[in-house]
């Protein structure tokens, strides 16, 4: 009997271990972007490492990952004491994300990563070199000897070779990309090309995308549900090398696959789910009704109204922005100016400007920054003070509905006025227009619309909105 009594509080023991252990996994990212090499020649420069690095990181966590970012004073002691301190935070059973955008090197025992402080190498220097870049399977090792259940090793480093040549010899195993890699046991790798090819940075010198041809495609086949770690790769190989083919380039990432159990790790979800919820009902525009539902009054969308004064505020500064835009829109009550954060640059015969906020119904403003747009802002001026009593604005890129869901919708507004008032909206996910309506009037020579928080898209991250109105009357 008693022996009976601790097998079985021995399995309960085991049990709660069991369950302790799975609620104790975390995901956790390391992510490293490199664009100056002082040390090195103007062709070594790079243009879009820090993005890429950015856009990763950014993906990694919408994806509920904690990310650890290394994409300024990207040194060798930085890199090496930040990773020491990241990898003291796995614990065993943790998901683990590496990125690296940067100069790579195949040497004879790997390739290796090279941090911005390289010193300048001649094509004798392979002893040298190994002393100052960091060895691919270095990092790899140190989180495997972690005991993270999952490691993905993301490389974007398969570039000319940084060092120069000279007669028929240059430093590394190569000019050319990265060698191939011995793949290590647990871990699914995926380099942005295969043995002796070259990434592109950009597909030509008209392309405005801020990220590698790799990467913006990783970025968004990163975050869709239904895609399992092997099928990321398959996906990222196939649509990376067709788009690389539209510019006449050979670059297929390559994919090494030691994880056991890929095709079962599911990143963004199995489902579209929770940030991924698609929605393809399409509602008429309308307003919401604000109180009873018999009451037929529009209803304010706000969270929740931030604390302010009841008697006159004072004067705040307007938002600022290097990239800001403008357009003048004229109305009856005299001109109207809408300024813009950034704005994508145009693409593909597509303008993204401000003055899309108040011209054809199938053209959007879309933000410029990196990544979800958050902190990207709208301001509208008006000639003289006026009372403002609400807003219309259609959410998303609502040219129709496959390109609404494509790209990303802001979920959250901040609405601040020159008069200091503050409100906060929280948007509904759906086409048509939406109303936000404020407690009492708001006196106000202009009024900012600043993005706290969105709705990914499933297939850009681009933030848009296709039409904006700010209604009031003058003083």
């Amino acid at each position: 009997m008693v022996r009976r009594l601790w097998q079985a509080l021995a399995g309960l023991i085991v049990l709660l271990l069991a369950a302790g252990s799975a609620a104790a996994e975390n995901k956790l990212a390391f992510v490293v972007g490199i664009n100056a090499y002082p040390n090195l020649s103007p062709d070594a420069q790079l243009q879009r490492g820090v993005n890429d690095a950015e856009a990763v990181g950014d993906a990694l966590q919408f994806l509920g990952f904690e990310v650890t970012r290394v994409t300024s004073g990207a040194a060798l002691d930085t890199i090496l004491s930040r990773f020491g301190q990241f990898v003291s935070t796995v614990s065993p059973g943790d998901t683990v994300a590496f990125f690296y955008a940067g100069h790579g090197i195949s040497l004879d025992d790997g390739v290796y990563l090279v941090p911005s402080d390289v010193p300048a190498l001649g094509p004798t220097d392979e002893l040298r070199a190994k002393r100052v870049a960091i060895a691919e399977r270095d990092f790899t090792q140190q989180i495997r000897a972690s005991g993270a259940r999952v490691a993905l090793i993301v490389i974007d480093a398969c570039r000319d070779n940084p060092f120069p040549r000279r007669g028929t010899r240059a430093i590394g195993a190569s000019t050319r990309g990265l060698g191939p890699l011995t793949p290590a046991e647990g871990v699914f790798t995926l380099y942005s090309a295969r043995e002796g090819q070259t990434a592109l940075d950009r597909l030509s010198d008209s392309d405005a995308s801020r990220n590698s041809v790799f990467t913006r495609v990783f970025v968004e086949d990163l975050k869709k549900p239904g895609l399992s770690l092997s099928d990321l790769g398959e996906a990222v190989r196939d649509e990376v090398a067709a788009l690389a083919r539209t510019a006449q380039h050979d670059q297929v990432p390559a994919v090494y696959n030691d994880l056991l159990g890929a095709r079962t790790i599911f990143l963004a979800g199995r489902e579209a789910t929770g940030f991924f919820e698609k929605n393809n009902s399409v509602s008429l525009p309308d307003a919401i009704s604000a109180a009873p539902p018999v009451s037929k009054r529009p209803e304010r969308l706000e969270q929740a109204r931030l604390p302010q004064e009841t008697h006159a505020m004072q004067a705040i500064p307007r938002p600022t922005s290097p990239h800001k835009t403008c357009a003048r829109r004229p109305t009856s009550n005299g001109n109207v100016v809408y300024c813009a954060s950034s704005v994508l640059p145009p693409q593909f015969g597509n303008s993204y400007g401000v003055q899309n906020l108040f011209g054809a119904a199938s053209n959007a403003w879309v933000a410029g920054s990196r990544g979800f747009a958050i902190g990207e802002w709208i301001l509208v001026e008006f000639d003289e003070t006026r009372l403002l009593t609400s807003i219309t604005l259609a959410n998303g890129y609502q040219k129709n509905s496959d390109i609404f869901y494509k790209n990303t919708r802001v979920k959250q507004l901040e609405v601040l006025t020159s008069s200091g008032d503050t409100n906060n909206f929280v948007l509904k996910d759906r086409l048509g227009t939406q109303q936000l309506l404020f407690n009492s009037p708001l006196q106000a020579k202009w009024i900012a619309l600043i993005i706290r928080d969105v709705f990914p898209g499933n297939k850009y991250t681009d933030t848009a909105i296709s039409k904006l109105d700010v209604h009031g009357a003058s003083n």
